[in-house]
């Protein structure tokens, strides 16, 4: 059975709540009807808990924050609306399933409690940009649980780990769950716009809906840096967050709106999650898992099955990383394809990660049940330059006339800064700091 009903992005000015907003929510007409539709439609799937991710609740530095407490509240009264009230009991047992899985995975996950709030001068509510979609939920009949997330600002391929992790969490934990991207798309559409204008927005916003048609999250993920800036847009990070968690998913999104009367983008969308059945890890980890568990067990490599070829037939360099308790347990890769296809590279780098990393001994059959995999897909080396790097988006390989040679995969807990990435890659490489290798960097498609 799967327990992910699906997601939805929903927009969340105060306005569009009819006691603040009066007359101006006439403005807003078509976004209120989708998002009110839409809370209807899930509530017909009687979800048990709802996660709502808001770039509005209380962002922790290199992480992502959960907000952690029995019970969680909130209320618009900074909008003279103290009556407008929510109160949720938190869903513990998959806050925990969270935790774990991302804790496993390598992903920075904070706490955000009493303590924290206290030291840092903030309260731990619901936030507004959570309360309004929470709003047209509590309407429409939802009196369930919740987990209440705030974005983190890492790379936005980690925002989709992030979701992904939620999504084997929610699985794990057999609840029945719906997630809320609560964001905004571009706030410079008009030139009277108190964040200002930029031509970049209405492209922005259109790009965003028409990616959300069609479930593509490799175009936003294609998406400029600078053009992202440029849109000034609050909602990308949870909009790749339910991505993430809809890797696995079936869907036929429903409920397509998009409007923008105050020179702010406002969209909405609906997806189900029409697979029935789990699937707890993608083709890419199920085959290295496969792989190595064969080989330990017969001592020989496994066939690549044949209904696999035709999705992996392409050529890439692949790493495939093990972990056992959240620390690295083996990891071997090719940066250039070595095999006929991806679907052998990753047989053959199982087998080494497990067998032939020498900084650990070999993985015995015993210990499969506790370590976890993931894969990185490689695309094509380019040769770069300091100021081009980032070490949430590239990996790097740093490469000396006499052959050492160091590599470093993105995207890795702890090291978020170029100087840091490039230290690391050097010492993998015994470079000495004061020499100048040739870099080259590279992008991965990270599957768990």
């Amino acid at each position: 059975m799967n327990y992910f009903l699906g997601g939805a992005l929903m927009p969340h000015p105060p306005i569009m709540l009819p006691e603040i907003g009066g007359d101006n929510t006439l403005e807003l007409s078509m976004t209120i009807d989708a998002v009110n539709k839409i809370s209807q439609a899930i509530m017909e799937k009687n979800p048990k808990t709802i996660i709502i991710i808001s770039p509005h609740a209380p962002i922790v530095e290199n992480s992502m924050g959960l907000s952690a407490a029995e019970y969680l509240m909130g209320s618009m009264a900074e909008f003279n609306q103290p009556d407008i009230f929510f109160k949720y009991k938190v869903d513990l047992n998959l806050a925990e399933k969270f935790t774990q899985i991302c804790r496993q995975r390598g992903l920075p996950l904070a706490a955000v409690n009493e303590e924290y709030c206290l030291a840092n001068n903030i309260s731990l509510e619901i936030d507004k940009g959570s309360l309004v979609p929470l709003y047209y939920l509590h309407q429409a009949g939802f009196k369930g649980q919740i987990i209440h997330l705030a974005i983190s600002l890492c790379a936005y391929e980690e925002m989709m780990q992030y979701g992904l992790a939620m999504y084997n969490a929610i699985n794990d934990s057999r609840t029945n769950a719906v997630i809320i991207a609560s964001g905004d798309l571009s706030h410079r559409l008009a030139k009277n716009s108190a964040n200002g204008y930029a031509p970049e927005g209405k492209l922005f916003d259109k790009i965003i809906i028409e990616s959300l048609k069609t479930v593509d999250s490799q175009k936003l993920l294609s998406l400029q840096p600078a053009f992202i800036e440029a849109a000034g847009e609050c909602g990308l990070r949870s909009i790749f967050f339910l991505l993430g968690a809809m890797q696995h998913s079936e869907t036929s999104p429903q409920y397509i709106s998009y409007q923008c009367p105050f020179g702010v983008g406002y969209g909405t969308v609906l997806f189900f999650n029409t697979k029935k059945f789990f699937t707890d890890n993608s083709r890419e980890v199920h085959l290295a898992k496969k792989a190595l568990e064969y080989y330990l067990r017969t001592g020989k490599k496994l066939n690549l099955p044949t209904t696999l070829i035709a999705g992996l037939s392409k050529k890439a360099g692949v790493f495939v990383s093990l972990k056992k308790d959240g620390q690295l347990r083996g990891c071997i890769g090719t940066l250039m394809p070595t095999q006929d296809n991806i679907g052998l590279e990753i047989i053959n780098n199982a087998i080494n990660a497990g067998t032939d990393d020498d900084r650990f001994s070999p993985v015995a059959f015993d210990e499969l049940k506790d370590i976890t995999f993931s894969v990185d897909v490689l695309s094509p080396l380019e040769p770069t330059t300091k100021d081009k790097l980032n070490p949430q988006k590239y990996g790097i390989i740093a490469i000396m006339e006499d052959g050492r040679s160091g590599v470093l995969l993105p995207m890795l807990p702890g090291i978020d800064t170029i100087e840091k990435q490039l230290a690391i890659v050097k010492e993998k490489g015994n470079i000495a700091t004061d020499e100048q290798p040739e870099i080259y960097r590279f992008t991965v498609n990270r599957y768990y």
